[in-house]
């Protein structure tokens, strides 16, 4: 039982991952076609646009929710290989898948708290030279909303998705975890000689007779 909630739990999880990773590979595609559009309404004016910061955050979280997918599908392979089978139901390899895991949503944790920060705080720097003279900022946010364009990240929908989804995983890592370390738990009484049970008699009264 421990070994199908674990399994199933896993793959929930690699569902989210790869949504998110997908949603964020999305949010890094739409952002380039926005400033190539941008720019093209900018001219014959140069149009830097500078978006490093929640830019930055955006492609860690969606390169850590990339290895998560990629990290759970290895596990879930491992567990139905013939060659594997037997290993990935060990307690070493259950810390281990543990441990990696945790270090990969540490990741994620780590670059969506930035990511948010500047998501509800924060816009894209958008500037327009001719020459060596810079255009007056009133006159590049006139061209923004005549074109239906905007750099505020609150108000850009595929950065709310962003934004939103990545946040499910670390509820169901938190679930991951915890299987992981009932069936280390559950292994580990096995292999010394005590019954699966933790709270069965043989589990208080010592090691099981063969």
């Amino acid at each position: 039982p421990l070994r199908t909630a674990r399994l199933l739990t896993l793959g929930l999880a690699w569902c989210f991952a790869v949504i998110s990773g997908s949603i964020g590979l999305n949010a890094l595609i739409k952002s380039n076609q926005q400033k190539s559009h941008l720019r093209k309404l900018g001219a014959p004016a140069t149009v830097d646009i500078d978006t490093h910061d929640i830019f930055d955050s955006g492609v860690v979280a969606t390169v850590a929710s990339a290895l998560i997918a990629v990290l759970i599908s290895i596990f879930v392979l491992g567990a139905y290989i013939p060659r594997t089978k037997s290993l990935s139901s060990q307690p070493r390899t259950l810390r281990w898948q543990a441990l990696t895991l945790s270090l990969v949503w540490l990741m994620l944790f780590g670059s969506m708290i930035p990511y948010m920060v500047f998501f509800v705080n924060r816009q894209a720097s958008v500037k327009a030279f001719i020459g060596t003279t810079q255009l007056p900022d009133s006159l590049v946010q006139g061209v923004e909303k005549a074109s239906g364009q905007t750099g505020v990240y609150k108000d850009i929908h595929y950065l709310k998705l962003s934004a939103i989804l990545p946040w499910f995983c670390p509820s169901i890592h938190t679930h991951c975890h915890r299987n992981a370390l009932r069936c280390v738990l559950t292994n580990s009484q096995a292999c010394s000689g005590y019954s699966r049970e933790p709270y069965s008699p043989a589990y208080f009264s010592g090691p099981v007779d063969d």
